[in-house]
C-alpha cells in the first residue's frame, strides 16, 4: 500500500467502531462513500496547525464533505476549502490481506 501512516484516535467521537487510544492505519486508494476518513482541515485564523478528524464519508461534492459520526450520533458537513486533505482508514482485514 503506498504512503501509509499510522495515527492514534484521541477523542470518542466514533465509538464503538474506534476507542481512544486505538491505532488506525491511513492511505491507499481514494475514500468513498461508506469508508471510514481522517479528514485534515486547514489552521483557522490565530492557529497554527489545523484539526483532524475521524468519521464515516457520506458523500462528497465539489463544494461540501459529508460525513458522520457514532458519539453521539451526527451529520457533520465541512465546506471543501476548509479541508486540507482526507485520507481513508484502512480496515484492519485488508492491511493483514484479507
Amino acid at each position: 500500500l503506498p504512503k501509509v501512516f499510522a495515527l492514534h484516535v484521541l477523542s470518542d467521537s466514533m465509538v464503538p467502531r474506534y476507542e481512544p487510544g486505538d491505532l488506525i492505519y491511513c492511505g491507499g486508494r481514494d475514500a468513498v462513500p461508506g469508508d471510514h476518513v481522517v479528514i485534515e482541515t486547514f489552521p483557522e485564523e490565530n492557529e497554527r496547525n489545523g484539526k483532524a478528524f475521524i468519521k464515516k464519508l457520506v458523500k462528497r461534492t465539489a463544494a461540501e464533505l459529508v460525513v458522520e459520526q457514532y458519539n453521539p450520533p451526527k451529520t457533520l458537513t465541512f465546506n471543501r476549502y476548509a479541508i486540507k486533505h482526507v485520507w481513508r482508514v484502512i480496515p484492519l482485514k485488508e492491511l493483514l490481506g484479507y
